[in-house]
């Protein structure tokens, strides 16, 4: 079932002369979104990654074309609030996330708003909580957190708005491996629950994982499929200086003794499995 679609759309941050000149961060870009998706987003510095998320829960309006969320165009300022609570988004630093005191109150804020009863309120902080491992933090200001804690919250604060979507634009890049790994578990264990997930990413590694990557350049959608077909695509990579995923790489390093291509074996279990057979047939790889 579609959950978001994006026709013709085109953004310029410019006005006047300068958007009659033609200067759009995105150019013509046709999308369609699937419920229950995981969907990477990778490009290029200035490629339209940040412009697009933003897009799919009303903040930033096409100049031209049109986005739906549920059928709802995000043209239509009556129905932003519910395109928010349907589409939850999460932002690079969770500095700029953060609004109250204490952990519990920052994750009931969103539910608060939404006027929703307090039973209503309580469960959905406390689900929200535990979902994301921040029961033991509830008490807690979130200035007291660390850099991962506070994604962390981020995240638990839109989960208790009860989204149907989940836009992650760059929300791992700030943070240390563990906290990286950490978020990043959190959220595939929402999408395996049946949330759609969109995230924008400079990790190729992170892109692998995903059930679809979505490819900009200049503002237009370069190339759009499952990971084995975007990361086989060597040429297309390299025109836009991005990075294969390690486990590529690594394939590369011992393709003579592995019996797939290499280009396939884009995540770690792939890798692992490719590298148990060739053992098996040729009973080593050195």
């Amino acid at each position: 079932m579609e959950l978001i679609r994006i026709d013709d759309l085109s953004y310029s941050y410019e006005s006047g002369p300068a958007l009659r000149a033609g200067r759009y961060a995105l150019r013509g870009v046709d999308l369609s979104i699937r419920k229950g998706q995981y969907i990477a987003v990778i490009g290029a510095n200035g490629s339209g990654k940040s412009t697009l998320l933003k897009h799919l829960n009303g903040l930033l309006v096409p100049t031209e074309g049109e986005v739906r969320v549920s059928g709802m165009s995000t043209k239509d300022k009556t129905l932003l609030k519910e395109i928010r609570r349907t589409v939850g988004m999460v932002f690079q630093n969770p500095e700029t996330q953060l609004v109250t005191t204490l952990v519990e109150d920052e994750v009931a804020f969103g539910p608060e708003n939404l006027g929703l009863e307090p039973e209503e309120i309580t469960e959905r902080v406390e689900w929200a909580m535990a979902v994301t491992g921040l029961r033991a933090l509830q008490g807690r200001p979130p200035h007291l957190l660390s850099t991962g804690q506070k994604q962390l919250l981020t995240v638990a604060s839109v989960l208790a708005m009860r989204p149907d979507c989940l836009v992650l634009d760059e929300a791992t890049s700030m943070l240390d491996p563990a906290s990286r790994k950490r978020v990043d578990d959190t959220v595939r264990r929402l999408h395996n629950d049946g949330m759609t997930v969109i995230a924008s990413t400079h990790s190729m590694d992170e892109a692998a994982e995903a059930g679809r990557v979505i490819v900009l350049a200049g503002g237009e959608v370069a190339a759009d499929g499952e990971p084995r077909e975007i990361f086989s695509r060597r040429r297309i990579l390299r025109e836009l200086r991005l990075e294969l995923p390690t486990t590529v790489r690594i394939a590369d390093l011992v393709k003579n003794r592995l019996f797939v291509e290499t280009e396939r074996l884009f995540n770690p279990r792939l890798l692992a499995s490719a590298v148990s057979d060739a053992y098996r047939k040729g009973g080593t790889l050195r």
